[in-house]
């Protein structure tokens, strides 16, 4: 009976924050070298990455794309062939550093030669985490352990970047979003100002019009109170000379004379200055209502755009705070538990395969 021999090899490394154990295991027939990693995907993560539907909706398909990567597509393989120098340097190339026709064929090979090797397995974990294993066999322990880790490295790399470009765009979004309720804020505000600057009757703003509903009725009673108060200063003035007839007036009767024509005076002026109201003022009687209606819309859209600055200022800081954030913050928890130490150089040093 032939004989296998297997070897284990451990030791401690740290991986992205987590301490992770390594193993290879070689044989007789080759070597196994497996990364393991626990995953757990968390969409409840995911939504509180974003408070708004759309947002939530495509941060969870992200996370659930994520957790179908395919270690073993066209892409991720294209990559590792860059990554790995021992699997892209012995590939014939011209001298302007294409692949010649030959290198193609062989880069072809190679493709499905590392196909044939990765093999990945998911066993589930009652707790919701799922143990990830991506085995690569290959002649070569060196190469096979390098090849497994660099696979992991990539995702867990392509993890990040891919939560990051997505906060990323976020915080693009929500910046502008800021910026463009701050610019609304500001017009709406001097909109306000002038609305209430503005002199919509001669000595009437329109901030009196509709901080005081009255004023305007009130305003145009003045004229008739007026009148009234100019024909009573008249008769007063009139007894009090038909009294004295003849006769000069007394000390008394002068003060009062005097008295009662210089507020005839004043009458006489408030009731011209009324009288070129009239128009202004039954104007706004007229449009009052339209006045008030456009100064409580103002104010509407200016607490309608408080209140979606303030949203989108607290989505802005929420994604600042997010990006500073481990991963597993984020919506997709993974720890590095076995990962592939290479073992002594044996066997062929290349796995690109010969044209034959």
């Amino acid at each position: 009976m032939k004989k296998v021999l297997i070897t284990f090899s451990i030791i401690a490394l740290v991986i992205g924050g987590a301490v992770a154990v390594v193993v290879y295991v070689e044989m007789s027939k080759g070597y196994t070298a497996t990364v393991r990693f626990e995953r757990r995907v968390d969409l409840t993560a995911a939504e509180n990455s974003s408070s708004h539907g759309i947002e939530t909706a495509r941060d969870a398909e992200l996370i659930r794309m994520l957790a179908r990567y395919d270690f073993k597509s066209r892409a991720v393989l294209d990559q590792l062939i860059k990554d790995v120098d021992e699997l892209h340097r012995d590939l014939p190339r011209t001298d302007d550093n294409m692949l010649t026709e030959e290198g193609e064929y062989r880069y072809r090979e190679l493709i499905a030669e590392l196909k044939r090797a990765i093999s990945v397995s998911i066993e589930k974990q009652e707790n919701g985490m799922e143990v990830v294993s991506v085995s690569v066999k290959m002649e070569n322990g060196e190469l096979a352990a390098d090849v497994a880790n660099k696979l992991v490295e990539a995702y867990l790399k392509k993890v990040r970047n891919e939560l990051d470009d997505a906060l990323i765009q976020k915080k693009k979004f929500f910046t502008a979003e800021v910026m463009r309720y701050r610019r609304k804020l500001s017009e709406l505000e001097t909109q306000k100002t002038r609305f209430a600057a503005k002199e919509v009757a001669p000595g009437i703003t329109g901030l009196d019009v509709v901080s005081n509903p009255d004023l305007v009725r009130e305003t145009l009673n003045t004229l008739p109170k007026l009148k009234t108060k100019r024909s009573e200063l008249d008769a007063k003035i009139k007894y009090l000379l038909e009294t004295a007839g003849d006769e000069k007036l007394g000390d008394q009767a002068a003060i009062q004379l005097a008295q009662w024509k210089a507020e005839r005076d004043t009458v006489d002026a408030a009731i011209a200055k009324s009288t070129g109201q009239q128009d202004a003022l039954n104007a706004l009687v007229r449009n009052h209502t339209e006045m008030l209606n456009e100064w409580k819309k103002i104010n509407q859209e200016i607490t309608e755009a408080q209140d979606q600055l303030k949203f989108w200022n607290d989505e802005l800081t929420r994604v600042k705070v997010l990006l500073t954030m481990a991963v597993s913050e984020r919506g997709m928890q993974i720890r590095v538990i076995e990962n592939a130490r290479k073992p002594p150089r044996k066997g062929n040093p290349s796995l690109i395969p010969q044209k034959p």
